[in-house]
């Protein structure tokens, strides 16, 4: 955390080193919840390096007091998207490379393989069939894994908004199901 502040401090400086280590904690996250958002690797690449453009444009304004740096970036990448599909009006598939990418245990085992290409074409129909909001909190609590206190803060809700809302994606998730 001691770390994170200093780089927080030496960005707001216009250091760029700085910056580049908020992007290495922080970009391959982001990138994930806008993949989730879009489901398309080009597309959530694209989106993740405008959040970081707009982040780095925009340092000096973020104010450390009620709100942690990521859920900062987090709130960024969700305008980012909400601004992408204003303009966009197409939804993109999800792609399998992400669920099958290097480090997995997966490799070598065409049963596992065949059975978890299974279970997530059900569980991209699932995700792409919530409205947006659901989605969102779906990816940030059990993908993700924040708390209901930390999503509040990325979405500027209460946690009680976030409980509910989670209620109800999770009730969508069981009739699809």
């Amino acid at each position: 955390m001691e770390e994170e502040k200093k780089w927080l401090k030496g960005a707001r400086k216009g250091d760029k080193e700085s910056f580049g280590l908020l992007y290495e904690k922080y970009g391959q996250q982001i990138f994930r919840f806008i993949y989730w958002q879009v489901s398309n690797k080009e597309q959530a690449e694209d989106l993740n390096q405008e959040v970081f453009l707009k982040a780095w444009k925009n340092i000096e304004k973020y104010q450390e007091r009620n709100c942690p740096f990521s859920s900062w970036l987090y709130r960024i990448a969700r305008n980012t998207v909400i601004d992408f599909y204003r303009t966009q009006k197409k939804v993109y598939p999800i792609e399998d490379e992400i669920f099958f990418s290097e480090g997995n245990d997966l490799k070598g085992n065409p049963k596992k393989i065949a059975e978890t290409k299974i279970e997530v074409e059900r569980v991209k129909k699932v995700l792409n069939s919530l409205p947006s909001n659901q989605r969102e909190i779906i990816v940030l609590k059990f993908i993700e894994g924040f708390s209901n206190k930390e999503i509040a803060k990325i979405l500027k809700k209460s946690e009680g908004a976030i409980r509910i809302l989670q209620y109800r994606a999770i009730k969508n998730l069981k009739k699809i199901l």
